[in-house]
């Protein structure tokens, strides 16, 4: 209890800072009620984060510190979910994602401004108390915002107030009649996305932190540079913290309102039986509904009628599930041509019936001789997992194409993906793996190295090149295994933001891109041969796990781990991206 204060200076406020919360005028009930009782209950929750190996004392005390907030977050989060929409209880798969995508970003709002009450540290980590603002707030229609600064943008003479909210959206306020009225506000960029699966937690956080460089852009128009950070922490450790700075056009917005999507069912995130479920929602926008299309797993499986110029369209479908993961996502463009999106996810229990006429396919790439280094065991890592494939997994030896050192130049890549695309049906499961160095292109955006990739060209396999090839693929049963290691020697952050850039660009629905955290060449090798993460992936594949993609990360993950540990140096992690389509399995 000694270290309580100092801790929570180092990890918690520095980085939250003091909210300056806008005041709101109200009026109080005559009497106390039940529902005034609860509305101003709080919720106090514990989180905690281990100490990692192979860092300093003060290293790894914040490192753990940052893993106990975002295990303290999510667990806020899911409560607040289960307050404002009852049936969330007893969720099983325990994930949600909370952003402007998937509604209701006041519950990351609520969340964030929790206080903190102690941080204790014991031999193994640190535990942090948080208690959360009243529950009454979770609908607050007055935006709490971080951080403010007085401007007249429209130059009328009279100040607005521009502020980083806690949900992540920028607002531009006027004062009027004592009360603070929002003229405008951008999309939201805060969003939390986490799932705990027996006892195993995942939490990646991006937040709106601050504004700066405020000035104006024409009459009515700011531009302002977001300050965001991002955090993740994997199975009690941290995989991940950067800061990165974005810049924004905030438009005073006088004409009509954006259209919006409301969903009344199903719930987001919810397990069901049923093969089929009801989506119920509205769609709205003052300026007239101009078209909308529901996409469900990837297809398009209705739009709306065309010239419809309504302000309004009542929502009453049916979806069709397969077992496991399901995504429907709602899109709406207006007459003033502003788009509006929103995904519900739904998971239906079941065992998957093997798809009609389903093939497996694969394309595997080893290089590890460069001009200015070497990647140890790339070539044999990508023969152990195209035998892998074949032997374990079930992929036809014909369907495995295997790209091997000089030979698998940028050229002999392309010229494989596009025949992959072109054999490829819509019920395939396609696999791309990659064992190599990846590295810097002249852009500064990180791009997989083939065998004729000079350092700082861009004639390597882009992010672009990578996106493109799985946006071509007509299945959305795509999964992309990477274990590289950087060319340059750049701090463990930085890696982990590039890295994490590139793979949240990558994937997309029912296509999971798993990579390693991009460490060095020597720190790809771990105490036995090959890379420590293509080796789990094997043994994932062979037998020690059900073969999705989920339990093979996982089994990769704390088999990096433990052997970071034996050898006493900080564990490079390895991440996965993507939004997963039913069970997504390899075998």
């Amino acid at each position: 209890m000694r270290k309580t204060r100092l801790i929570l200076m180092l990890f918690f406020l520095a980085a939250l800072g003091v909210a300056q919360v806008p005041s709101a005028t109200s009026t109080p009930e005559p009497a106390p009620t039940n529902a005034a009782d609860i509305a101003q209950q709080r919720v106090t929750v514990e989180g905690f984060g281990a100490f990692p190996v192979g860092v300093s004392q003060a290293q790894a005390r914040q490192m753990a510190g940052q893993v106990a907030l975002l295990s303290a977050y999510r667990q806020l989060t899911l409560k607040a979910r289960a307050f404002s929409q009852p049936g969330h209880e007893g969720n099983e798969l325990q994930e949600v994602t909370v952003s402007a995508r998937h509604g209701s970003p006041a519950w990351l709002a609520w969340a964030l401004r929790s206080e903190p009450l102690t941080a204790v540290e014991d031999a193994h980590g640190v535990k942090v108390t948080l208690k959360s603002p009243p529950l009454g707030e979770i609908a607050s229609a007055t935006p709490f915002l971080s951080r403010t600064s007085i401007y007249d943008i429209d130059r009328d003479g009279v100040n607005e107030t521009i502020g980083a909210g806690y949900d992540g959206r920028i607002y531009v306020l006027r004062e009027q009649a004592g009360r603070l009225r929002v003229l405008a506000a951008t999309p939201g960029y805060a969003e939390l996305h986490s799932s705990v699966r027996n006892q195993w937690e995942h939490v990646l956080l991006t937040r709106l932190d601050s504004l700066s460089s405020i000035e104006p852009a024409g009459r009515g128009r700011v531009r302002v540079v977001a300050h965001l950070s991002r955090t993740e922490a994997v199975g009690g450790f941290l995989a991940g913290a950067a800061t990165e700075e974005r810049e924004i056009l905030v438009t005073l917005d006088k004409d009509e309102p954006a259209p919006e999507i409301q969903v009344s069912e199903p719930l987001d995130f919810i397990p069901v039986d049923p093969d089929k479920v009801p989506l119920k929602g509205l769609l709205t926008a003052p300026s007239r509904l101009s078209k909308a299309v529901l996409v469900v797993n990837g297809t398009q499986v209705w739009s709306s009628p065309p010239r419809l110029q309504a302000r309004s369209l009542k929502l009453d479908l049916m979806l069709d599930l397969i077992p496991g993961f399901n995504r429907a996502l709602l899109q709406v463009v207006d007459s003033q041509n502003r788009p509006a999106e929103r995904e519900v996810v739904v998971f239906r229990r079941g065992e998957p019936a093997p798809l009609k006429g389903q093939q497996k396919r694969a394309l595997v790439v080893g290089v590890e001789s460069y001009p200015d280094g070497k990647v140890a065991h790339a070539v044999s890592d990508a023969r152990a997992m195209a035998r892998t494939l074949v032997e374990k997994a079930g992929f036809p030896a014909q369907q495995v194409t295997a790209l091997e050192g000089p030979a698998a130049t940028r050229d002999a890549i392309a010229k494989a993906m596009g025949a992959l695309t072109f054999d490829s049906g819509q019920q395939d499961l396609v696999v791309f793996y990659f064992a190599g160095m990846s590295g810097l292109n002249a852009l500064g955006n990180k791009q997989l190295m083939a065998s004729d990739t000079q350092p700082d060209s861009q004639n390597g396999v882009s992010a672009e090149d990578l996106q493109r090839f799985l946006n071509d693929l007509p299945t959305h049963n795509v999964v992309v295994l990477l274990d590289t290691a950087r060319a340059d020697r750049s701090e463990a952050d930085s890696r982990w933001l590039a890295n994490d850039d590139f793979l949240t660009r990558s994937g997309g629905v029912g296509r999971l891109i798993l990579s390693t955290g991009d460490p060095s060449p020597a720190e790809r090798v771990g105490s036995g041969s090959g890379g420590v993460v293509t080796r789990k992936l094997v043994e994932g594949l062979a037998g020690q796990t059900g073969g999705t993609v989920q339990e093979l990360y996982r089994f990769a993950y704390e088999g990096v781990a433990r052997e970071a540990a034996e050898r006493k140096v900080l564990p490079i992690l390895p991440l996965l991206r993507g939004r997963p389509v039913g069970v997504q399995s390899l075998r």
